[in-house]
């Protein structure tokens, strides 16, 4: 397939010219089609526990994707004023605020979907020695640079 040029792009009549350069428009807002989703309560921590197998591996990572992705959660805000009604405001919540400390270690790729728990403790070890290497590379040079504005550190002779 040969590359478009930018002239036939610019051409088009859903090119859209902006002050940062020219983009084309793949799918006009008339032609685009969302798809509807289905909303669900949010993951619970006993759905979250029971979705390990013996190891520690998550048994099915789609599934609780997918759960995580379709949470919602009805909210009763009270609006302060004694003559007004509580307003429900639906909060997409993935997941129960117990569990989601945990749960998004997994979506942000800092544990694989397919690591057991032992694997996981492991990778928080090694995280932890790199941490803590790198602090001790860095912070004796903070607080060098940093402490020299204090007043007798700043004092002559001192270099």
């Amino acid at each position: 397939m040969e590359p478009k040029k930018e002239e036939d792009i610019l051409s088009k009549p859903s090119a859209v010219h902006y002050t940062l350069g020219s983009f084309e428009l793949v799918q006009q807002d008339d032609e685009l089609i969302l798809p509807q989703v289905t909303r669900e309560e949010p993951l619970s921590p006993e759905e979250w526990y029971a979705a390990f197998d013996e190891e520690g591996r998550i048994k099915d990572p789609t599934q609780i994707k997918n759960r995580i992705f379709k949470g919602v959660r009805l909210d009763n805000i009270s609006t302060g004023h004694a003559h007004t009604k509580h307003v429900f405001i639906r909060k997409l919540q993935g997941c129960d605020p117990s569990i989601r400390n945990e749960a998004w270690k997994f979506l942000l790729g800092y544990y694989p979907w397919t690591s057991t728990a032992k694997e996981r403790a492991d990778i928080r070890e090694a995280k932890a020695f790199v941490l803590s290497t790198q602090l001790m590379f860095y912070y004796p040079h903070y607080v060098f640079t940093a402490e020299r504005s204090i007043r007798f550190i700043k004092c002559s002779g001192n270099p």
